[in-house]
């Protein structure tokens, strides 16, 4: 005997709540990524001193390496719900 599949009602396994494909839409983005390059730091941790800013000195006069990305949306429209965490 062959069974066969009688779907009633949506298929979930193809289902997808909350779906919004579009998450982003502007006119104009301004992306700005930036990064240190890091480079030897000192081993001897025990003589380290602090930066004028109040974080660790890393012997090379400043704070150790940072990175980030900053955006600016101009006149857009950003979505997000259910759908786009799980896209995280």
């Amino acid at each position: 005997m062959v069974e066969e599949d009688t779907p009633i009602g949506i298929d979930f396994s193809t289902y997808e709540y909350a779906v919004e494909r579009k998450i982003l839409e502007a006119p104009a983005l301004d992306m700005t990524y930036y990064v240190d390059a890091a480079g030897n730091v000192p081993d001897d941790l025990a003589n380290q001193h602090v930066s004028g800013n109040g974080l660790p000195d890393v012997g090379n006069g400043d704070v150790g390496p940072e990175w980030g990305i900053d955006l600016v949306i101009f006149g857009g429209t950003l979505r997000y719900g259910p759908w786009v965490d799980r896209q995280r």
